[in-house]
């Protein structure tokens, strides 16, 4: 038998969430195109840095020259509940491509 769960620590702190603060951060990044390597991503990083100061954390930025993956383009397609393709997705650096018998299938499931 499953235990229920206890959600009083997720209600406390939901509690605490600021919606102006999120709300900050949300737009902090409104318009950026955080892409391994750009001005954006440095940006970005430099903010969620400064941000944990203010929050009274230690944070920096920790630099390394490495190899990433720049690929040329990437589909999105949606099959349930309504078919829809996006032909602009951003993939995920160092990710591989996911293979066709992994990103396509179906479900099924029986009783005995």
């Amino acid at each position: 038998m499953l235990d229920p769960i206890d959600r009083s620590t997720e209600a406390a702190l939901g509690d605490r969430v600021d919606p102006e603060e999120l709300q900050r951060h949300v737009d902090a990044f409104d318009g950026t195109e955080r892409i391994s390597g750009t001005d954006d991503e440095w940006q970005a990083s430099e903010y969620v840095v400064e941000t944990l100061r203010e929050y009274g954390c230690e944070a920096e930025i920790h630099e390394f020259e490495g190899y990433i993956s720049v690929p040329e383009d990437a589909q999105v397609d949606v099959t349930t509940p309504t078919r829809e393709t996006f032909d602009e997705a951003i993939t995920t650096s160092f990710g591989a491509s996911t293979p066709p018998a992994a990103s396509r299938g179906t479900s099924s499931a029986s009783t005995t």
